[in-house]
């Protein structure tokens, strides 16, 4: 069977655009575009990569919405979408997605962000026909997924999903919700809690990613602005204690920012290197106009010892763009893609200058510095790239 050709993915509201990726080169062509039922929240491929799975909602900030749906497109050689079947209707706005190794499961996680008064939840969805067909869950059973799961991952045998439930700030007379990392047994009918544990008050993970063979999970805590790593037991559960701990960002003095953010997560296909993204996009008035407050919009490179698992810090780097909510690396590891949500003003000097929403591409060299290669502006017409992703 033809081996299909290396894409980017980029929503854009309900637009999914598919891009040829010269990966040799860093240049992106742009091709075409499918429609989803409402905006594009999450996606995730096969393992076959013959189908990609795309969750949709019509959700806005402090609404639940009323339309969320899973859809199935087939995967071209050249990397083009066909829909296939009719979407299937979710229950919430699902914020994360993922498929595990064997291509038998789907987990979607919900985080029921409209109110922040309780907790979310995940639903593990069956996978039949190849990958074309995935079917409700057998039970209804709605499961506690802590506050404001915000990432679903399968282990590498796919017995054990682990969910980043990235908790709360406090606000007004409302106490900080707690950040914790749960973890589920899948089984013939769904999932059953398996263990569970919580992180001290400040840290609250977005994201997570496993080390390719060693038993070492590295967790973005968005909610304080740190890389965590842990360490997979034998029986399949996570070990509550922190092996390291570092600072995601190049400032800790940043961290004073509300809107400073650590986003996602991931190790290298090498398993020597891991990527964790910084977003800040909180804007003061300057003059007439509203202007970048601050923070870092950056990747921080850490180099993984293969002894021990720990990271060292190996450079910042500039993702010449505001708030990088997504990036992927490919197959082959040699290229990183960066997906800048926002535009912002801001000021250089006397002057200010917008900053557009922005595709970013970096070489990823040897030693796993990043090389910027160059940027696509991006016309989104007010429809912000919420997810991209090299398939």
């Amino acid at each position: 069977m033809e081996e299909n050709k290396t894409s980017l993915y980029v929503s854009q509201g309900e637009e999914f655009w598919h891009y040829d990726v010269d990966v040799a080169n860093a240049t992106l062509a742009r091709r075409k575009c499918v429609l989803l039922p409402a905006k594009v929240q999450y996606v995730w491929p096969h393992p076959s990569r013959r189908y990609l799975y795309v969750t949709s909602s019509d959700r806005v900030r402090g609404e639940l919405g009323t339309l969320h749906h899973l859809t199935t497109f087939s995967v071209g050689a050249d990397g083009s979408l066909e829909q296939v079947g009719s979407p299937l209707v979710l229950p919430f706005r699902p914020i994360h997605m993922t498929v595990d190794g064997a291509g038998a499961h789907i987990a979607v996680a919900y985080n029921f962000s409209g109110s922040k008064t309780g907790p979310g939840t995940v639903i593990l969805y069956r996978i039949r026909d190849g990958g074309a067909v995935v079917e409700p869950p057998a039970r209804d059973d709605v499961i506690d997924a802590g506050m404001y799961p915000h990432q679903a991952r399968f282990t590498r045998d796919g017995a054990t999903l682990l969910v980043c439930a990235r908790g709360n700030d406090p606000s007004g007379a409302r106490a900080e919700d707690l950040g914790a990392l749960k973890q589920f047994r899948v089984t013939g009918t769904g999932l059953e809690p398996s263990a569970e544990f919580g992180y001290e008050s400040g840290l609250g993970p977005r994201h997570l990613d496993l080390h390719p063979t060693r038993p070492w999970i590295y967790v973005s805590m968005e909610r304080g602005n740190k890389l965590c790593v842990h360490e997979l037991a034998a029986d399949g559960k996570v070990v509550p204690k922190i092996l390291f701990t570092r600072s995601t960002l190049k400032d800790d003095a940043n961290d004073r920012f509300k809107r400073q953010l650590a986003s996602t997560i991931h190790v290298h296909p090498s398993g020597k290197f891991v990527y964790v993204g910084n977003r800040a996009d909180s804007v003061v008035r300057h003059g007439d106009v509203d202007v970048l407050e601050g923070g870092e919009n950056t990747l921080a490179v850490f180099r993984i010892d293969g002894t021990t698992g720990e990271p060292t810090l190996v450079e910042h780097v500039d993702t010449h763009g505001i708030h990088p909510r997504t990036f992927s690396l490919d197959r082959t590891g040699r290229l990183l893609i960066v997906g800048n949500l926002m535009t912002r003003n801001v000021r250089e000097g006397e002057s200010v200058k917008a900053v557009p929403i922005a595709l970013s591409l970096f070489r990823v060299q040897a030693d796993g510095r990043l090389e910027f290669a160059r940027k696509y502006e991006l016309d989104c017409g007010g429809k912000a790239p919420f997810w991209t992703g090299i398939i």
